[in-house]
């Protein structure tokens, strides 16, 4: 039985894929080929998915005859949008019998780069985060009070929940039960005169543990089912990782300065990088600190 491998695996979950197309059209390669440098670049790569030379194609067959299936269609596909840095129909099943190195070779020809990269992945999470401004006149016009109250009593309410997450956490998988702190939350007045850089971490933290919430709630709905829903997870997992990455972009870090640092904190817990629960509990990198 056929499977997926890595390099289609990694297409649907590694966002960095289609941003090493951002090049600009004079560096794009289809500006710097000739259709006949294409059509042998085509036949390679096919001639790499069958294990053949390519000189043993005959690039007018249709791919069928050839003795691609529609697996081996897909990964060839990936493959030309990599390297030519395009998109590029899918072909389906029907066109297997008609489609041919050839007619790949003429469809990529007659395409004309798009002369604007596309944005990487957080420069689009930076453009669609909504303006902190509007999020500080919308409490500002808030006459009643009744958003700030709102405010005050569910970031509380949402701390001493994680809170007390965090302790079960504890007890479930280190064994060790841990001292339920107090959180008071803040006075309504305090949000009133939150400036934008405040406002969007708040917007940004209360999309993190909402996002997290959907996670557990899909966590315990495949409890109860036995049924995962794996495209959810995608899903909010995405959510969770768009709120992240603008938490970052305004705190002031990257993504690699968060790894850097956990990998350094963890080397310290975890003596040769071995988990135990004792090394979980003693928390060797907090010295005495109740950190988590």
């Amino acid at each position: 039985m056929r499977t997926l491998n890595a390099q289609m695996f990694n297409s649907w979950i590694n966002p960095s894929r289609r941003d090493s197309r951002r090049d600009g059209p004079i560096n794009h390669p289809l500006f710097q080929m000739k259709t006949s440098e294409i059509q042998s670049k085509v036949a390679t790569i096919v001639a790499e998915q069958l294990g053949v030379e390519p000189s043993y194609l005959i690039t007018s067959a249709p791919l069928r005859e050839l003795g691609l299936d529609s697996l081996d269609l897909t990964e060839v596909l990936m493959t030309i949008e990599d390297e030519f840095r395009i998109d590029i129909d899918l072909l389906t099943e029907d066109t297997l019998s008609t489609t041919t190195i050839e007619s790949i070779t003429r469809q990529i020809a007659n395409i004309t780069p798009d002369p604007t990269p596309p944005p990487s992945w957080s420069e689009m999470v930076a453009k669609l985060v909504k303006s902190p401004h509007e999020i500080v006149e919308t409490i500002h016009n808030d006459r009643t009070g009744v958003l700030l109250t709102a405010l005050s009593i569910n970031t509380r309410n949402i701390v001493r929940q994680a809170i007390y997450a965090d302790c079960t956490k504890s007890s479930l998988v280190y064994g060790k039960d841990k001292d339920v702190r107090s959180y008071d939350g803040l006075a309504p007045s305090r949000f009133n005169n939150l400036t934008d850089h405040q406002a969007h971490l708040l917007h940004m933290a209360l999309g993190l543990v909402g996002e997290a919430g959907e996670i557990m709630e899909a966590v315990l709905d495949y409890i109860a089912t036995n049924k995962l829903d794996l495209p959810n997870c995608v899903e909010e997992s995405g959510d969770l990782s768009f709120y992240h990455e603008s938490f970052r972009q305004w705190v002031g870090f990257s993504r690699d300065n968060a790894l850097a640092a956990n990998f350094e904190k963890l080397s310290k817990r975890y003596k040769g990088h071995q988990y135990s629960d004792e090394a979980a509990i003693a928390r060797a990198d907090k010295e005495g600190d109740n950190g988590h």
